[in-house]
């Protein structure tokens, strides 16, 4: 046992793997925004922006994807807690 009286296992490398995965889905955020939502926040954007003519039935089905899409960075960042603990 150390002098901070953490076990032999969480400072080796296997111990420190769940925290490397953890971090790694933390910041798959990121790049999943960025490239997987940006057309459909650029849509919604322009449409707010009046920038292009959304229709109600194309908001809509904008407002459903990104709900979709924002319900998956939800479950990565829950998939983070849970890899975690």
């Amino acid at each position: 046992m150390s002098q901070l009286g953490l076990t032999n296992t969480i400072t080796t490398a296997a111990g420190m793997l769940p925290y490397a995965a953890a971090g790694a889905l933390s910041l798959a955020i990121l790049p999943f925004t960025l490239t997987v939502m940006s057309s459909t926040n650029n849509a919604l954007l322009a449409g707010a922006q009046g920038a292009s003519t959304l229709g109600l039935s194309e908001t809509t089905e904008l407002l459903m994807r990104w709900r979709t899409l924002n319900a998956v960075r939800g479950f990565i960042s829950l998939a983070t807690a849970a890899v975690e603990f």
